[in-house]
């Protein structure tokens, strides 16, 4: 079973609503900013140290920042 929440993945309440302490798995594929991106990796790793992270990036240049800040893959 997977569970999709819509919203602005940066906020706390939607990741928590997303069920994140629990999930295994965050995708990030939105088109937002990097320092959205950032924001929602950092807050992410925050409640779910663990977790599994795949973000894309709006551009190969920044692949190397996503990772650096916790991104498990960065596209």
């Amino acid at each position: 079973l997977y569970q999709v929440v819509q919203g602005i993945s940066s906020s706390r309440r939607i990741l928590e609503l997303a069920g994140i302490e629990r999930a295994g798995l965050l995708i990030i594929s939105s088109g937002g900013d990097l320092s959205a991106k950032v924001r929602t990796i950092r807050l992410a790793r925050q409640l779910n140290p663990g977790l599994f992270i795949i973000v894309r990036g709006a551009y190969k240049s920044q692949c190397d920042a996503l990772r650096k800040v916790g991104a498990t893959v960065a596209v």
